[in-house]
């Protein structure tokens, strides 16, 4: 395998993983709010939102420079804000 193929490889990797830690964190930050019967409107979302992002942003990673940490989690951020997006405007769906 060429070195060009095993860094998309790896960079997909672990941007995946972040990406699934985040959608884990918001998964897990709705159901604290439902179990704790707080109203779930656009306000919530929002804050729970900001708060995913902001652990992302906190988030550190190893085996990469600073530089493409930086790129990896504002790519990640792109993604995972595209991701709840499409999550939010499907519930409303329903």
């Amino acid at each position: 395998m060429s070195d060009d193929v095993y860094a998309k490889l790896r960079w997909s990797a672990m941007q995946s993983a972040l990406l699934l830690l985040c959608v884990q964190d918001f998964a897990a930050s709705i159901l604290r709010y439902t179990l704790n019967l707080t109203p779930l409107n656009d306000e919530a979302l929002a804050e729970i939102k900001a708060a995913c992002v902001l652990n992302l942003k906190n988030t550190s990673t190893s085996g990469v420079s600073i530089n493409e940490e930086a790129a990896l989690i504002g790519q990640t951020i792109e993604k995972f804000e595209n991701c709840i997006k499409f999550i939010i405007q499907k519930a409303s769906e329903i």
